[in-house]
């Protein structure tokens, strides 16, 4: 089998309460780790207002594909990307 020069990579959503151990997604205030080995990829139009995220895997803003001019925001104090990709 050959995947013709293409690269996949398995994502967790940000919307998905698996993404958080069945609990919610991240609140206003809150800080969050992504760890090497997560790619997390945020599917929501907007972000509560984080304190601080520490990214050492990789977090994925992605376009909706229904509207090329669609904007996402993602908001936090303070962000910090240690080994990792934003």
């Amino acid at each position: 089998m050959t995947t013709s020069g293409l690269l996949f990579t398995y994502v967790n959503y940000w919307s998905h309460d698996t993404t958080w151990g069945m609990e919610f997604a991240p609140m206003e205030g809150e800080s969050i780790h992504i760890p090497t080995g997560l790619n997390l990829y945020m599917d929501i139009d907007k972000t509560p207002e984080l304190n601080l995220i520490i990214v050492e895997g990789e977090l994925i803003i992605g376009p909706n594909e229904s509207d090329p001019t669609h904007q996402r925001y993602f908001d936090a104090h303070y962000i910090l990307v240690s080994n990792g990709r934003m």
